[in-house]
């Protein structure tokens, strides 16, 4: 993310592509269908890698992402890929400090990917009923070592949260329902996810990136709340998304490279 300045991200807000759930025909797409589990960690650490670089010393990335259930057409067997295990020890080796986990409630009971179908497999007997219908999803928080910055008074003042934010952003488990309008895309995590976590981890006039951008929910909530968002996306069908949701035109979008398609979107 050479657009970027080093040291100069106050807060990462991202949720990266599902591994193994669709495949865009893009040539550079992270977990397609037809890579391997190991490769799909190992793109993934080279993006964390490059948010280190970017963040703020006691800056922090903010990770959404869920286990992800094997194809059994694919695999032979029914399992989970421990993608938020591998995720978090990837981070702890680019040195930096695992901090806090949250858990995103999507909804009630059987309200997953499953969509309340029946679970067979063994049933109506243990021990081997298909697999469990997942209703929540991780956000990792990840910090950057370093001493915190000074900040103002009077952005202080204007970042504060209310007291009954506060305590309800602290919860260590967020009930939150999904986006249920993916505007194209095929997986819309809900505005209320960054707008919570950049009130949580960044000050009004900050800079917050997201090195997957989608549909852009991440720099709506970075315009709503006063901060000065940066997204990336390869993907160039979602630029008219992007477009739509930040009621920007085209001409904002300050950076498209048609040759690496890679989408550089810089708001303030």
């Amino acid at each position: 993310m050479d657009e970027v300045k080093n040291n100069s991200v106050a807060c990462i807000i991202t949720s990266p592509p599902y591994y193994n759930y669709k495949d865009y025909k893009i040539k550079e797409q992270i977990g397609g269908v037809s890579d391997t589990y190991t490769q799909y960690i190992s793109d993934l650490k080279k993006v964390w890698r490059e948010c280190k670089r970017k963040l703020l010393p006691n800056g922090k990335l903010c990770i959404n992402a869920p286990n992800m259930k094997s194809r059994k057409a694919i695999e032979g067997e029914s399992f989970l890929y421990p993608i938020v295990a591998d995720i978090t020890k990837s981070c702890i080796k680019l040195g930096m400090v695992f901090s806090d986990e949250i858990i995103w409630v999507k909804g009630k009971a059987n309200a997953g990917a499953l969509g309340g179908k029946p679970l067979f497999g063994s049933y109506p007997y243990p021990p081997n009923f298909k697999i469990l219908d997942s209703i929540q999803e991780s956000i990792l928080i990840f910090r950057k070592k370093g001493k915190p910055r000074k900040i103002p008074l009077d952005i202080k003042e204007k970042s504060k949260l209310s007291k009954n934010q506060w305590l309800e952003y602290t919860q260590g488990v967020w009930s939150i329902p999904p986006e249920h309008q993916n505007h194209g895309h095929s997986a819309v995590f809900p505005v209320e996810i960054p707008r919570r976590l950049i009130q949580l981890y960044s000050f009004v006039g900050d800079i917050v990136l997201d090195p997957f951008l989608g549909s852009g929910t991440t720099l709506q909530a970075c315009k709503e709340l006063g901060r000065n968002g940066i997204g990336y996306e390869i993907n160039k069908n979602y630029k008219k998304l992007i477009d739509q949701k930040l009621k920007l035109n085209y001409a904002d979008i300050t950076k498209f490279d048609e040759e690496k398609t890679k989408c550089f979107l810089n708001m303030k």
